[in-house]
């Protein structure tokens, strides 16, 4: 099936275009070429995740809004498109983020003491682009592990995640991203950080803009904080780290899980920012990001997000998630046998001529019925014709 797409789409690019007022800014369309491209990513994607034991789940692409009151029902609502059901009233949107749905989906699947793997792909669709410019119709694939809090699962999925981005097609020097949003939760609890002043904090932090730290700070929460700007380079700043906030557990963590990628990925460049406040809302851990230099923004995304469902029992979770569109110009699939394109005469009750058809689509041919007209859209290799001779169809 793969080489039918392949072969199909390599000569149909068809100067198509649709009417620019149909489509809304950051909304997109696939045309056949691409979209063919698409398919046979998101089988090889899809493949490597079941490879990994990653079971696939499909969510339904609208619901109820809040129908888990967890804590990014806020944010969630801000992102996702809203509309009224007709049959029952309720407010529901179509997903903006599909990684609430897979953890709904896991609890309803699992014991709260077992190890489970699910993936996802499917289009989401958000209220506004994540930077300027960019698209707010995405194709999202991703990969979640529940039930396992050890760093043993947060590494499993980062090698998952960059095995992805190779899969993909990504051949550039891959920088990986890694922080904590529980250092700074730690040192807000160690300075009893809350309301307004603790918002002031994380704005600050989160703009990397020391100058607007809150005034009214105590001396010692504004040295931290300040010391917490300095924490963003290479690894090598892991060892200041360890100095300036021995007792925080996550900055031990993050050294073991450098040293532990460091030794599966030597290929791959790792920077540290202790300040990445990304999704504080949504992650109570680890955040990585994959970033290459031909992309402005992240390529793939993650992190551990425990408990978001909010659930009476604590449901350890970390996962990853990209976008397929951002990953297609990346992407050349392996060289296949080449298929035959073949025009033959238009249907007909020559059962000996369907019949001919039939066999060389079952062989996996593709084989285009003339219209009265040749087709060129494609380039044919040949023409099946009648031998007058031999009294039998054959291919010219």
């Amino acid at each position: 099936m793969n080489q039918l797409l392949e072969s199909t789409f390599n000569y149909l690019k068809i100067p198509m275009h649709s009417p620019s007022n149909l489509l809304p800014a950051g909304i997109n369309e696939a045309l056949p070429y691409d979209a063919a491209r698409l398919e046979l990513l998101r089988r090889k994607l899809l493949n490597l995740l079941n490879t990994h034991a990653y079971h696939l789940c499909m969510p339904p692409l609208i619901e109820f809004i809040n129908t888990d009151k967890n804590r990014i029902g806020s944010d969630i609502a801000l992102a996702t498109f809203q509309v009224t059901d007709q049959l029952s009233g309720k407010v529901m949107g179509f997903r903006s983020d599909m990684t609430p749905q897979i953890a709904r989906m896991d609890l309803q699947i699992s014991d709260y003491d077992a190890v489970t793997r699910l993936c996802y792909i499917g289009s989401i669709l958000k209220t506004r682009p994540d930077n300027f410019g960019g698209s707010r119709s995405l194709i999202q694939l991703g990969a979640e592990l529940y039930g396992n809090s050890n760093l043993e699962s947060d590494l499993e999925v980062i090698l998952l995640m960059i095995s992805t981005l190779r899969a993909a097609g990504i051949t550039q020097k891959i920088t990986l991203d890694l922080g904590n949003v529980s250092i700074f939760n730690s040192l807000a609890k160690k300075h009893n950080l809350d309301g307004e002043l603790l918002k002031q904090t994380f704005s600050a932090i989160s703009q990397k803009a020391a100058h607007s730290l809150p005034n009214v700070l105590s001396t010692a929460a504004h040295q931290d904080f300040i010391k917490l700007l300095e924490l963003t380079g290479t690894t090598k700043i892991l060892e200041k780290a360890l100095r300036y906030f021995p007792d925080i557990a996550a900055i031990h963590a993050i050294v073991s899980i450098c040293a532990s990628i460091e030794a599966f990925l030597p290929d791959i460049n790792l920077h540290i920012d202790l300040t990445e406040l990304r999704g504080y809302r949504y992650y109570t851990g680890l955040l990585f990001g994959a970033f290459i230099q031909s992309e402005g923004q992240a390529i793939a995304l993650g992190g551990r997000y425990d408990n978001i469902t909010m659930n009476k029992s604590s449901r350890a979770a970390v996962g990853f998630s990209t976008d397929l569109n951002k990953l297609l110009p990346y992407y050349i699939s392996a060289p296949k046998a080449k298929i035959k394109t073949i025009l033959a005469p238009s249907l007909s009750f020559n059962l000996e001529l369907e019949e001919a058809v039939k066999r060389l689509r079952d062989a996996g041919n593709i084989v285009i019925r003339d219209l009265n007209q040749r087709n060129t859209q494609h380039i044919l290799d040949h023409n099946l014709i009648f031998d007058e001779i031999n009294k039998a169809w054959i291919l010219d």
